[in-house]
Parts: structure tokens; sequence; C-alpha cells
């Protein structure tokens, strides 16, 4: 319905979260350049947090498409009661 009124090409509001709509706001990029940096840099361990809704699960999956093509094997918990690997 809403796609139709304003005009849009796709539907922006699906249940997983799309790297390409990913708004690089100060915080959003700080935080991706953060993690990015812990993982590159093989730190061990990171842990992003947040209030509910700010993007984490969007931000995890725009690190996990930049990622997924290089050296790194990633395996996602996004949900405790299955693992997706890539």
């Amino acid at each position: 319905m809403y796609k139709e009124y304003w005009r849009l090409k796709e539907r922006p509001f699906e249940n997983n979260p799309d790297p390409r709509f990913l708004f690089h706001s100060r915080e959003h990029d700080e935080a991706l350049m953060r993690m990015l940096y812990a993982i590159q840099s093989l730190k061990g361990a990171a842990l992003l947090t947040g209030e509910y809704g700010c993007g984490k699960t969007l931000l995890m999956n725009t690190i996990v498409n930049e990622l997924s093509t290089g050296q790194f094997e990633i395996a996602y918990l996004g949900h405790p009661e299955k693992v997706i690997t890539y």
C-alpha cells in the first residue's frame, strides 16, 4: 500500500534489514569502523550494543556483506537457536 502511495521502487521495511538502506550517520559510521577494525585486526572479540531499533542488525548485515568476499569465514548468530554460516 505505502509502496504505491510513495511511488517506491521496492519495499524498504522487510523482515531482514538490507545494507543497501543503511543511513550513514556519524554514529553508524563510527560503529562500523570500530567493528571492522576489531575484526580485521583479529582483536578476538567486539561487542555492539544499542537501543532496540537503532540499527545493530543492519550494521552487522553490512559488516557480513563487506567481509564475506575476503579472507574471513563468518558465522552469524542472529538467533541463538540457529547458526547461519556464509
